[in-house]
């Protein structure tokens, strides 16, 4: 399981966003999964090589995305780039 630990509190006026993204290669689905207004920093230790454990390990809801596919990773960064390219938007 991926263990989470909060770090630094951001200054008062600040948040931050952490964009996972996720692909499943037998399901042909890529997904950005965006956590906003995080007031905290969060820093992982030992983090699980299962993108939806280390999700939800941020107190993520993950259950609608175990019904779509069961081979989730995380986006290379060459991935992610192109994810990038083809949705300019997210």
């Amino acid at each position: 399981m991926a263990e989470t630990t909060k770090l630094d509190r951001l200054p008062e006026g600040c948040e931050c966003r952490l964009d996972f993204y996720l692909v499943s290669d037998a399901a042909d689905v890529e997904i950005r999964v965006g956590l906003g207004g995080m007031t905290l920093i969060p820093e992982f230790e030992d983090v699980d090589p299962e993108p939806l454990k280390l999700i939800a390990s941020l107190g993520t809801a993950t259950e609608p995305l175990t019904g779509v596919a069961t081979d989730w990773r995380f986006m290379r960064r060459a991935e992610i780039a192109d994810y990038k390219r083809r949705n300019p938007d997210g």
